[in-house]
């Protein structure tokens, strides 16, 4: 099913089915759109003057075939706001829940591409098909007002928020059902530690700072083969990688391309087995309980001492850090809702798609900083953490957005 702009070669569609209908069916659906008879000619006529008009009308096809037009009316592009309206389908396409699919479609569309903040609709009392379809889709009922022809029209609307729950609610159902994939994520692809030794720990740790524009299951498929191969273990032991020349950490990490920078990702992995080594004994279960295993303090405190955790005190590798820990060891957090979403490539386009932020905004400087504040706000007093969402937006986004919410 798409969504598509209407046509002049549309027009002898929608014509043709108001034929055998009387002026109530015309104003119900369309109120002072059209005169009664509606003709090919006046729908040209609307459709050629919306370049200078507020409105805009579409047509919903699938295969190839016209099954529906609606029309986005009283746009208002400034306030990012617009009306619903002129909602038609085929005949033959009524009474099958075909209605309630193509609006959540159109609301997909305004949200995620159109950028709206709300949209709403105007429909009549009596037609208790469209108000069903309707509040099915999600639309909320705001007043009602009696027409002088003594009809009573029902006020309803859709905020982008509320889609935005909807999706997020959506991508986990799918998410849970499997329909998205991701049966094998990237750190599945680990030697099955004891969940509670520091050992177990440190190998979700270290690999996690080179986790850097690259490609997640390389990165981990590497990680393992180093951690299995005997010459190269210990580089997982923060006390043999400090007592080690640079040359032959370099060697070791670059052995199975857990590396991929010769010079900059071996300095990394030096400077944290120093920090962990000097300041926590070789265990990052230690800088947890330092911090009394609260997220806001652990945070805190790596982010004001940076230089000690080069690259995992960034705000994407940071957050995700956390959720593997609380995935793949026994680390037991008091507030992991504070675990904000780790915006990577994929979270980022998933956030656009929903329409959480624009296109144009990747390019700006601070924009994961910015992303992981909105998932905060947004999903702030729903049944989710950001931490909950992540997975699904990642799997989502890397299957190239296949799956409908």
């Amino acid at each position: 099913m798409e969504i598509l702009p209407l046509t002049l070669s549309d027009a002898s569609h929608i014509a043709a089915w108001n034929k055998g209908t009387d002026a109530a069916f015309l104003q119900q659906w369309a109120g002072r759109g059209y005169a009664y008879p509606i003709t090919e000619l006046q729908i040209q006529e609307r459709i050629m003057q919306q370049a200078s008009a507020d409105y805009e009308l579409y047509k919903i096809t699938e295969n190839g075939e016209i099954l529906g037009t609606i029309e986005l009316m009283n746009i208002a592009r400034a306030a990012q706001m617009a009306d619903i309206g002129r909602f038609l389908l085929h005949p033959n396409m009524t009474g099958k829940g075909f209605g309630t699919q193509a609006l959540r479609l159109f609301l997909a569309y305004l949200f995620s591409e159109k950028q709206l903040r709300v949209t709403g609709l105007t429909v009549f009392e009596f037609n208790l098909s469209a108000v069903r379809c309707y509040s099915k889709a999600g639309f909320r009922e705001v007043n009602r007002t009696e027409r002088p022809n003594g009809w009573v029209a029902i006020r309803m609307e859709y905020t982008s928020r509320a889609w935005l729950h909807h999706s997020v609610e959506t991508l986990m159902q799918l998410h849970q059902s499997g329909a998205l994939g991701g049966e094998v994520m990237p750190e599945d692809a680990n030697p099955n530690i004891p969940k509670a030794s520091d050992e177990n720990y440190m190998y979700f740790t270290l690999p996690m700072a080179l986790n850097y524009q690259r490609n997640s299951y390389k990165l981990w498929e590497a990680a393992l083969l180093t951690y299995t191969d005997p010459e190269t273990s210990n580089v997982f032991a923060p006390a043999a990688v400090v007592s080690m020349d640079t040359e032959t950490l370099r060697a070791k990490l670059l052995k199975h391309k857990l590396a991929l920078q010769p010079n900059r990702h071996p300095d990394i992995w030096l400077r944290l087995c120093r920090t962990f080594q000097s300041g926590f004994g070789g265990s990052v279960k230690r800088i947890f309980a330092a911090n009394d295993y609260t997220i806001v303090k652990i945070k805190s405190y790596m982010t004001a001492n940076k230089k000690d955790f080069p690259y995992l005190s960034g705000t994407k590798i940071m957050n995700y850090w956390l959720y593997v820990m609380t995935q793949y060891t026994d680390a037991a957090f008091a507030d992991t809702e504070n675990i904000s979403i780790a915006p990577d490539t994929h979270v980022l386009q998933a956030s656009v798609k929903l329409g959480l932020i624009r296109p144009e905004a990747l390019d700006h400087p601070h924009i994961r900083e910015t992303v992981s504040e909105l998932w905060n706000e947004a999903l702030a007093g729903t049944q989710w953490r950001p931490v909950d969402v992540h997975t699904p937006l990642w799997l989502w986004s890397r299957s190239g957005f296949q799956a409908e919410v």
